[in-house]
């Protein structure tokens, strides 16, 4: 049996359907599992032994492309994408996306049967459709049992394999864990006490403002065996190194490496306090205990289930909201406080301690 899943970003979303992988292999053991994703995320599921093949859609590239006008290029890209894609013929193709560009990529796809959710107007042409709450204001269920239920209406799975709480996977890779093991050496700290701090987000609605992190840091630091290892990317530089300096020295920025080294770190830390963003849900992957802080977004979907997370969630009445509403507001992350975040690090700290 051939089995496509499309689920085309992000990094962290993506990681949410490493569920429908574990369960879809423990029904069907010889089934192979193909993914198709945009090129830039591919990296969440490039070393997971669960996937037969990634399929990567170079959207970005392809939209520079026609912004500079390079259509050779652009159908180039395109067709080689096309040729990939329909290269084999699948017994099931699962839309986990919903948008667009997914529900196209299932349709171009070889295949009998698609299975989607009827949020996307696009489902109209498949065989296979469901209906649940999935938005960010409606969704009752964490978003990787949500998978697990499109999937259940495709038939390949029945509502007796769905477990409750579904264990999130992720793998970096034996490179990135070996860089990231030598990156604590070069900094002598390999075998210290570390919290990771993770300022970024998605959105800026989404982010705990940079003077709380800066303050937090100060005040967690004060325990001189902890060491603060603040991770950002690349175009979190400037962030992350202001957050080092408010800190001080006990503060070390992280946003020159890759994600898969980045999040391989978070193997060797005592805790992560992180936004709603893809550092959670690797975190979630790994076990790491964390504190994960809430706004806009619905944590009833995105917050992890596992009972090594503390959940800190806005105390304001009209969270969750919408995409239009977070993009003038940011109410939602001021109203969660220092000594909230600080109460339940050391919580959590001595919950691991106890242990």
């Amino acid at each position: 049996m051939k089995i496509l899943l499309i689920r085309c970003s992000s990094f962290g979303d993506i990681l949410l359907i490493t569920p429908v992988l574990t369960v879809l292999k423990t029904r069907y053991p010889d089934a192979q599992i193909e993914v198709l994703s945009y090129a830039r995320f591919t990296g969440a599921l490039l070393h997971h032994p669960l996937v037969h093949r990634i399929i990567s859609l170079p959207k970005t590239v392809m939209l520079e492309q026609l912004k500079k006008l390079q259509f050779i290029r652009f159908f180039r890209k395109l067709y080689n994408f096309m040729k990939t894609l329909r290269r084999h013929r699948y017994d099931h193709i699962i839309d986990l996306h919903n948008s667009t560009d997914s529900a196209l990529c299932a349709l171009l796809a070889k295949g009998g049967q698609r299975t989607g959710h009827r949020s996307q107007l696009l489902t109209l042409l498949f065989r296979k459709r469901t209906s649940f709450p999935i938005s960010n204001l409606k969704a009752r269920e964490y978003a990787a049992l949500l998978n697990l239920r499109i999937v259940t209406a495709s038939g390949l799975l029945q509502k007796k394999d769905i477990k409750i709480i579904p264990d999130l996977s992720f793998h970096p890779g034996d490179a990135a864990e070996t860089a990231a093991s030598s990156f604590l050496k070069q900094l002598h700290i390999s075998g210290k006490h570390l919290i990771g701090l993770t300022p970024s987000a998605s959105k800026m609605a989404k982010q705990w403002p940079e003077e709380n992190f800066i303050y937090f840091g100060k005040l967690i630091s004060q325990e001189s065996r902890y060491t603060v290892l603040v991770f950002g990317a690349p175009r979190d530089r400037i962030t992350v190194q202001n957050i080092c300096a408010g800190i001080g020295d006990r503060a070390i920025p992280v946003c020159s490496l890759s994600i898969l080294v980045a999040f391989a770190l978070f193997r060797h830390l005592d805790l992560l306090i992180t936004n709603d963003t893809a550092a959670l849900h690797a975190a979630t992957a790994l076990s790491l205990p964390r504190i994960a802080l809430f706004g806009p977004s619905n944590s009833r979907k995105f917050a992890p289930q596992d009972q090594r997370c503390t959940i800190i969630k806005a105390a304001l009445p009209c969270s969750p909201c919408r995409d239009k509403t977070q993009k003038k507001c940011s109410a939602c992350m001021e109203s969660i406080t220092v000594r909230q975040v600080y109460t339940a690090t050391l919580n959590r700290l001595k919950q691991g301690r106890d242990k």
